[in-house]
């Protein structure tokens, strides 16, 4: 029994020692015993650098960062680089971060900075990786592959350079080819071993670069083969068209032995346009391809491939070309025949002159140069065409006479107010209302006048008249007296060899004076004689009245003019009577053509519109006792 008690005893007193050790311990910790802190979130106060290429180590500072579990720029993870703190880590960028804010997380925690590191950007140098050659001659057109191939300013094929074939920016963006591709046209070299590539470009120091991209290229040589020809009887520097394959090999065309011209902007590889050159030989011709290529070519005939049909020009030629055997000094001739729109000049001599073709092209009006200034005998005219290569001689007995008088064919005179001129005979020159005046005392000027209007029965005409005034002093102008040869004379004949010596072409080689005019039969009295007929102060025609113009009706007799009739001109002292009348020149006035004018309110015409058509024949003297003119 005491053992019992000794036993409950002992375990009591254990009992009560560990509740008295447990409120020992509770009383402690109630005493202030200090507890274990909670770890906080991480902060980032900074980073540098800012900015910087991939591949760049990134110093991130702040607190609480050294259990951190990811860093991230822009949304990619990126390395931690060396042992972190609490205070600093680093890590590295790659090439697939592109910038963006940095971003750390911990267990605790995330921080993020408020700006954003920016990637610069990296300066990628051309690399080729693909160079096609199987099959590839020279002046193909090949596309490299590589990368960053659009900084790529020139190719060269071994020390030869290649032309880049640029494509447009839209061609570009629908291929997205832009950097990765680059097409180039193979250049001839001198060797048919292989070359390496050279890439040249701009670097980030703007200094040119001529980079080996150790990719060597094989060239394999083709024959140009011609398969036809558009036309075998084309002509003489007519274009034809060569087709067949690797026709941009050639580098000569030949018609027989003259060389052709070629088109090399039009041509390719399949067609090749040519201009047929001029060649002698009379058969037909071979038409020969040129070309070379590798070290065994480098002299001057190269390689050739001929065609298989012959080529016959048609050489059509200027033929029947003819031309007068003589023309007056100053006058225009023609050169008739066919085919004249072949001939390239026309040659006085030696020295080329103007000449126009007609629209049938069956005739060219020329003009002798303006050195030509005397009369000349067996003179040349020949023509020139094919390029100067065709010659023929059309006289060898060509002759230039000089005229005797001045003599101007189809001289137009207008009454029409605004086309009013007034024609000098001897400088061959137009003036105007606004400018004649200054020369109407030096030259003999001849000018249309109108009178009446197309509603006057009678007095619808026109006249050419003096210019001198009498009621002005001094008086001014020439004064002229007119009379119809034929007509207001008692000679025998009636003036017809005066006529005859005009018409019949005299005139050009015999001075008219007015003995010589005398002895031809020309009545020089101003006096009336038994038929009342005198001198007129005019050259009338009435649109109205051919009676008049016939000299049949009126003072039409010795006035009056009319289509072939000719009138003579005679400058006087003065035309005012009772002072000297003495003569100081006589010409002659032919009427040609009259244009009625505006027919719409009389079909016979309106005098304020008409205009004649002459042809004058005056001394070249004509005005050398002017200064006699009586101007008080």
């Amino acid at each position: 029994m005491k053992d019992i008690i000794k036993e409950i005893s002992k375990w009591t007193s254990i009992i009560i020692s560990v509740l008295m050790f447990a409120v020992s311990c509770s009383d402690d910790k109630e005493d202030g015993a200090p507890e274990e802190p909670v770890p906080a979130a991480p902060t980032i106060t900074n980073f540098v650098p800012p900015h910087g290429v991939p591949g760049v180590t990134i110093t991130i500072t702040g607190t609480d960062l050294k259990e951190v579990s990811e860093v991230t720029i822009g949304g990619k993870e990126v390395a931690l680089v060396g042992e972190a703190t609490d205070t600093e880590i680093k890590v590295m960028t790659t090439e697939e971060v592109t910038g963006g804010k940095i971003k750390v997380t911990t267990p605790y925690g995330t921080a993020e900075t408020v700006s954003e590191f920016v990637v610069d950007e990296v300066f990628q140098v051309p690399l080729l990786t693909v160079v096609p050659q199987d099959n590839v001659s020279y002046w193909d057109i090949i596309t490299l592959e590589g990368e960053n191939l659009d900084i790529v300013e020139k190719v060269f094929f071994g020390t030869v350079e290649a032309r880049i074939i640029r494509e447009d920016e839209a061609t570009r963006a629908v291929e997205s080819a832009s950097g990765t591709e680059l097409k180039v046209e193979v250049p001839y070299y001198d060797t048919t071993d292989a070359v390496n590539i050279f890439l040249e470009y701009t670097n980030e120091d703007n200094e040119s670069v001529k980079m080996d991209t150790q990719k060597s290229f094989t060239v394999t040589p083709r024959a140009p083969k011609l398969d036809a020809v558009s036309s075998i009887d084309a002509d003489f520097f007519d274009q034809i068209s060569l087709t067949g394959t690797d026709l941009h090999l050639v580098e000569k065309v030949l018609f027989g032995t003259a060389e052709a011209v070629i088109d090399k902007e039009n041509s390719n590889s399949t067609v090749l346009k040519v201009t047929v050159p001029y060649y002698e030989e009379e058969e037909p011709v071979t038409i020969t391809l040129v070309y070379r290529y590798g070290p065994e070519d480098n002299v001057a005939e190269g390689r050739r491939s001929e065609s298989a049909d012959k080529f016959a020009a048609k050489k059509v030629q200027p033929e029947n070309v003819e031309c007068p055997a003589k023309i007056m000094l100053g006058d225009e001739f023609d050169i008739t025949g066919t085919n004249l729109d072949k001939i390239e000049k026309v040659l006085f001599n030696e020295t080329e002159i103007t000449a126009m073709l007609s629209d049938d092209k069956t005739k060219l009006t020329c003009s002798l140069p303006g050195t030509v200034t005397e009369a000349s005998t067996d003179n040349k005219i020949s023509i020139k065409f094919w390029q100067g290569n065709g010659v023929k001689e059309i006289r060898n007995d060509f002759e230039v006479k000089v005229l005797a008088n001045y003599i101007r064919k189809n001289v137009k005179l207008y009454a029409n107010k605004d086309l009013k001129n007034y024609y000098s005979v001897t400088t061959d020159e137009n003036y105007t209302s606004e400018n004649y005046a200054e020369v109407q005392n030096s030259l003999l000027l001849l000018t249309l006048g109108a009178s009446g209007s197309a509603t006057h029965a009678t007095n619808n005409m026109n006249q050419i008249a003096g210019l001198y005034a009498n009621n002005v002093t001094p008086r001014i102008g020439i004064p002229l007296y007119f009379r119809g040869l034929g007509r207001g004379t008692d000679i025998e004949g009636n003036e017809q060899g005066v006529i005859d010596f005009i018409k019949n072409g005299d005139v050009e080689n015999i001075p008219i004076t007015m003995e010589k005019m005398k002895e031809l039969g020309y009545d020089d009295s101003n006096i009336k004689n038994s038929t009342g007929a005198r001198e007129a102060t005019v050259i009338r025609y009435k649109l109205n009245d051919d009676a008049y113009n016939a000299g049949t009706s009126g003072n039409g007799y010795f006035e009056a003019t009319e289509k072939g009739r000719i009138s003579a001109v005679i400058i006087r002292k003065s035309n005012k009577g009772g002072e000297d009348q003495s003569v100081l020149g006589i010409g002659f006035v032919e009427l040609v053509d009259v244009d009625k004018g505006d027919t719409s309110i009389n079909p016979l015409g309106d005098a304020t519109t008409a205009s004649w058509t002459v042809n004058l024949y005056f001394p070249k003297d004509i005005l050398k006792n002017i200064d006699q003119v009586i101007r008080e």
